[in-house]
C-alpha cells in the first residue's frame, strides 16, 4: 500500500488517485482479516477496497474496486502509482518457494499443552519423500537437545511429531530428514511458549470452554442470544448467596436504652419493696 517515501507522502497520492468505476459490496471483514483500504458508499458509510488475510501458509487478498485502470489512464503520465500497486501486491502475495524441510508449529503455545508439529519433506523437484527418515529434537533456552517423537501422517511425505512444552521459554526445534544415505535437509524453528494471550491470538467463541468454565466456577453460562437473561439471573445468584453479617450489640442505641430502662426498673421496685 506504500506508494510513497513517506506516510504523509502515500496518504497524499491516495487521495490524488482517480475516482473508480464503482464499488462490490464486499460486506464485513471476517475475524483475522486486515482492512487497508476502504471507500465511500453512494449511501455515505464505508466499504472495503483493499482486505488481506492470511490463508494456511500463504496468503490472501481482495480488491473491491472496478475499473483500476482509471488510476493510470487518467492520471498524469509520470504517475506510475497504478504499476507500483499491483506490483506490491504481487510480491507481497508470491511467498517464497518451500525449503526441502519445513515445519509448522502451533502458536500461542502455554506449559502442559499437547501440541503436534508438522514436518514436511520434499526432494529437488518439491515432489514429497514419503519414504523419507525423519528425526527431531527440541531443545529449550540453550539446554541439551531432547529427541521427539515421530511418525508419518497420511499425506505423503509428511510427518508428526508430538511436543508438549512443560514451562515457559523460548524452545527451538530442530529436525533432519534424509533418504538413505541421502540428506534431504534440516530445519530449525523457534517456539515462544505461554507468551500470548489466547483470547487474543483467537478471538472465535469457544463454546465448550466458557460451559465447562461456567461449571466448574458455579457460574451459569448464558449465549448472547439470552443477553436479557443477564441480569435476573445475578439478581437471584445474589438473593441465594447472601452471607451472614455479624455486628456488636454493645454499638447499637437501643441496647444502651434497654439497659438504662433496666436499671430504673431495679431502682424503682427497691425504692417500692424497701431495699437498699
Amino acid at each position: 500500500m506504500r506508494l510513497g517515501a513517506s506516510g504523509d507522502e502515500t496518504r497524499a497520492k491516495w487521495a490524488a488517485l482517480p475516482a473508480l468505476a464503482s464499488l462490490t459490496l464486499l460486506g464485513t471483514a471476517r475475524p483475522g482479516a486486515s482492512v487497508l483500504a476502504v471507500a465511500a458508499s453512494s449511501d455515505g458509510g464505508l466499504v472495503p477496497v483493499v482486505a488481506v488475510q492470511k490463508y494456511g501458509q500463504g496468503r490472501s487478498m481482495i480488491f473491491g474496486g472496478e475499473a483500476s485502470w482509471r488510476w493510470r489512464m487518467l492520471a498524469a503520465s509520470t504517475d506510475r502509482s497504478h504499476e507500483l500497486f499491483w506490483r506490491q501486491t504481487a510480491r507481497w502475495l508470491a511467498t517464497a518457494a518451500p525449503d526441502p524441510v519445513s515445519i509448522v508449529s502451533p502458536e500461542s503455545l502455554q506449559p502442559g499443552d499437547a501440541a503436534s508439529v508438522d514436518i514436511a519433506a520434499l526432494d529437488a523437484s518439491f515432489s514429497p519423500v514419503a519414504d523419507a527418515r525423519v528425526t527431531a529434537t527440541v531443545s529449550i533456552d540453550g539446554s541439551g537437545a531432547q529427541p521427539l517423537a515421530t511418525r508419518r501422517v497420511a499425506t505423503p511425505g509428511h510427518f508428526a511429531a508430538a511436543f508438549e512444552p512443560k514451562a515457559a521459554g523460548v524452545y527451538r526445534l530442530h529436525v533432519e530428514a534424509a533418504r538413505g544415505t541421502t540428506t534431504i535437509g534440516t530445519a530449525d524453528r523457534t517456539v515462544y511458549v505461554g507468551g500470548h494471550d489466547r483470547e487474543f491470538a483467537d478471538p472465535r467463541l469457544n463454546d465448550g470452554f466458557l460451559r465447562r468454565l461456567a461449571r466448574e466456577s458455579g457460574g451459569r453460562y448464558v449465549p448472547a442470544s439470552d443477553a436479557a437473561r443477564i441480569v435476573p439471573l445475578i439478581d437471584d445468584l445474589a438473593k441465594q448467596r447472601v452471607e451472614p453479617e455479624q455486628r456488636d450489640l454493645w454499638q447499637r442505641p437501643w441496647t444502651f436504652a434497654l439497659v438504662i430502662a433496666l436499671l430504673c426498673a431495679e431502682w424503682t421496685l427497691r425504692r417500692r419493696w424497701g431495699l437498699r
